[in-house]
């Protein structure tokens, strides 16, 4: 959205993307490991 707005070069807002992206794939592995977790007790 920043990026569209002209705050932000493409770039940076190509990088912001792919770092959210990365943020949504590591957090639900860390909510799948914990469900493991707590259906093993």
């Amino acid at each position: 959205m920043l990026s569209a707005l002209g705050v932000l070069v493409p770039i940076t807002g190509a990088l912001w993307h792919n770092c959210g992206s990365v943020f949504v794939v590591v957090n639900a592995a860390l909510l799948l490991r914990l469900k493991d977790t707590d259906s093993a007790n």
